[in-house]
């Protein structure tokens, strides 16, 4: 079931299917709830918690308790990660974004300082050569040019330009994520 809710959710994202995003958030509920759920916890929490991002993004704009529940799946998700979780730092970053997202709905200076540390220690976590390290310092660049325009601190901007010219030097010359950098 956890399959067919991620495959929603990717349906739903990509498409704008949003019987799907629908779909996606009861089916991760369904997997969330069942006591005998061999799938990672962490893994069905983080999911859902970006199916309920998404649906509040797409479809339910007013509708906070949508956006608390996409945080709260995140928060669970980054707390119930076990100790050298392969994908710990996916969710981590995951939940930097929903906090993102919570700023730029609400204004909460604490979401937008959150979404900060989340997004600086996935970055800093993710080795140097990996696949996703020029992908986890856009998404710090994007906190802190958020943080940079709350606040007005040029220190925030400097360490946003440093670190987008990081995720450039990071990113592979031949990979198509580099051009976004």
């Amino acid at each position: 079931m956890f399959d067919l809710g991620v495959t929603l959710l990717h349906s739903g994202t990509m498409f704008a299917t949003l019987a799907d995003l629908g779909e996606a958030v009861a089916v991760l509920e369904s997997v969330k709830n069942r006591p005998d759920s061999s799938v990672d916890r962490a893994a069905v929490l983080s999911a859902l918690g970006n199916a309920r991002l998404d649906r509040f993004l797409r479809v339910t704009k007013r509708d906070r308790a949508e956006l608390d529940a996409a945080l709260e799946e995140h928060r669970e998700a980054v707390s119930a990660l076990q100790p050298g979780e392969p994908n710990a730092l996916i969710y981590l970053s995951d939940f930097g974004a929903t906090l993102l997202r919570i700023y730029e709905q609400t204004g909460d200076c604490r979401s937008l300082d959150a979404s900060v540390e989340a997004q600086r220690r996935a970055a800093e976590q993710t080795p140097l050569r990996h696949v996703r390290k020029a992908e986890r310092l856009n998404n710090l660049v994007s906190a802190l040019l958020a943080l940079h325009e709350n606040t007005g601190d040029p220190g925030t901007l400097d360490e946003a330009i440093s670190t987008s010219r990081a995720a450039v030097a990071a990113a592979d010359p031949a990979h198509v994520y580099r051009a976004s950098c």
